[in-house]
């Protein structure tokens, strides 16, 4: 099988396309905007930016790709970035390849769900209900990839909508890698502060990034055309509880603050997924030696000056 990545050189990205070409011996043509990931140089790169459709479809005929992972995208910006990167551009891409007979994975977000009421678990069926401008993108891209799936003759789209996540590479603007970057700043301080926690009763649903990685290709491979899959853990926890046990492998006994401040519209208090139908293709659970094992990876990546955040 051959693999089109797009967005291969992100968090995500690195480990889905080490899994494809370790665990599956698959060929992997990556495409992003950035510089080449030296890890996996040995992989064909080409430098595109998503937005690129007319540079992209030129890549995908000469390649002839069976499979086409969209990683692409941003977290935040400006409402226009957001959506030209996470909707328009992967839409205009799906369009143009009407006619082709080619599996295209989309990723989504947990963000489309919005804030949910009550504690029972957030399934695909939900109603979406977005609140930022990063979850509003995701979710129009899901309505409409949808649509185009409708159709029947062209892609056959499958899209994964990813909860939270953890591991060695994680990005700062994501709750984990912000609180795993202020730890091992803490460290090497010689007056320590108080770590001050955020609404700390805020509950999260969390997954490695190996495991992500390891859910898209299982949509690749056995996903069906027009469904939406979680790729989460199932398994509820709280923000504080993620910090205690990061700072339980802490170099230093770090105390913790914390505040319990008023949610604005966007914030949700509660964010956990139901694995259920994912399950079927690949399991996803994470066993607390796993967790923690995830944990201190993470802690020691962002320990170490060398690596990106």
């Amino acid at each position: 099988m051959k693999y089109l990545i797009l967005g291969s050189e992100g968090f995500v990205g690195r480990e889905l396309c080490r899994q494809l070409a370790d665990k599956f011996e698959a060929k992997v043509f990556r495409v992003d905007m950035v510089p080449r990931n030296k890890i996996i140089a040995h992989h064909q790169y080409y430098r595109v930016n998503i937005s690129k459709t007319d540079k992209l479809l030129a890549i995908i005929k000469r390649l002839r790709p069976d499979i086409i992972i969209n990683l692409a995208g941003l977290i935040d910006g400006e409402r226009e970035r957001l959506f030209e990167a996470n909707c328009f551009s992967p839409l205009r891409l799906i369009r143009a390849l009407h006619k082709q007979k080619i599996k295209i994975v989309l990723i989504g977000s947990a963000a489309e769900y919005g804030a949910i009421s009550g504690r029972n678990k957030i399934a695909e069926g939900r109603a979406l209900n977005a609140t930022s401008d990063y979850g509003l993108s995701k979710m129009v891209q899901t309505v409409l990839a949808i649509k185009e799936a409708e159709r029947g003759n062209g892609p056959s789209i499958v899209i994964g909508r990813i909860f939270n996540m953890i591991g060695p590479g994680i990005s700062n603007k994501l709750f984990v890698g912000a609180y795993a970057q202020k730890i091992a700043s803490y460290e090497k301080q010689s007056k320590l502060k108080p770590l001050l926690v955020i609404n700390p009763d805020s509950c999260r649903d969390l997954l490695s990034v190996k495991k992500v990685a390891a859910g898209i290709i299982a949509l690749a491979q056995k996903g069906e055309k027009g469904q939406v899959y979680n790729i989460c853990s199932g398994q509820p926890r709280s923000v504080i509880s993620v910090v205690r046990d990061m700072l339980s492998l802490s170099r230093k006994n770090i105390p913790v603050l914390t505040d319990k401040c008023q949610p604005s519209r966007s914030d949700i208090s509660r964010s956990v997924g139901d694995n259920k139908k994912i399950s079927k293709l690949v399991k996803l659970g994470i066993s607390r030696q796993e967790w923690m094992k995830e944990l201190k990876d993470t802690l020691d990546w962002c320990r170490d000056k060398k690596q990106e955040a």
